[in-house]
């Protein structure tokens, strides 16, 4: 149910909030690191190097197209300009985004257009773990089985997931474990 946690644990898996005791330990290219204790620069080497993140909401950078915030991981990774923004209209195609909308920042746009920008965004580096907080909410039925089939290509690829799901179609569709969060 809504106030059990589940963004909040995906946030501290994340390294965006500190618990108040415990380890979180991101194995990643042979190196563990605990988010809990890690430097700032430890934090976004493993952030950059292993986690892809889908938040609930988009958050944008005002004038910066829907294009240029999908290529920008890739970007980020070393890819050349072409290649990066060749993969993100070809993310942006397979999630039904409209041609006309590549251009345009999102902040102008529906919530669920906002999401599908957002998960190409997520999604469009492979990482070797996934962070998905709903990735499903705002989305019609076709875009979400572009999701699932998104996130089952993820998994065959070997990342590991851990999402958050209130879409019962979408969770059941992904989950190989379900772990049920109740209010404290």
């Amino acid at each position: 149910p809504s106030g059990a946690g589940k963004s909040t644990l995906l946030k501290t898996l994340y390294g965006n909030y500190l618990p108040s005791s415990g380890q979180v330990i991101v194995r990643c290219e042979d190196c563990e690191t605990d988010m809990t204790t890690a430097s700032t620069r430890a934090i976004s080497r493993v952030r950059r190097e292993c986690i892809g993140y889908v938040s609930q909401f988009l958050r944008v950078i005002p004038r910066v197209s829907a294009l240029d915030l999908v290529a920008e991981p890739l970007l980020d990774a070393g890819e050349d300009r072409e290649t990066a923004l060749d993969a993100a209209q070809k993310m942006l195609t397979r999630l039904n985004l409209p041609e006309r909308l590549w251009h345009v920042a999102p902040a102008t746009f529906s919530g669920g257009e906002q999401q599908r920008v957002n998960i190409a965004r997520g999604l469009i580096r492979p990482m070797p773990l996934l962070l998905l907080d709903e990735p499903t909410a705002s989305l019609d039925g076709i875009n979400r089985q572009v999701v699932i089939d998104l996130i089952h290509e993820a998994r065959q690829r070997g990342s590991a997931i851990v999402g958050i799901f209130h879409d019962d179609v979408a969770r059941n569709a992904v989950a190989d474990r379900i772990v049920p969060m109740d209010r404290p």
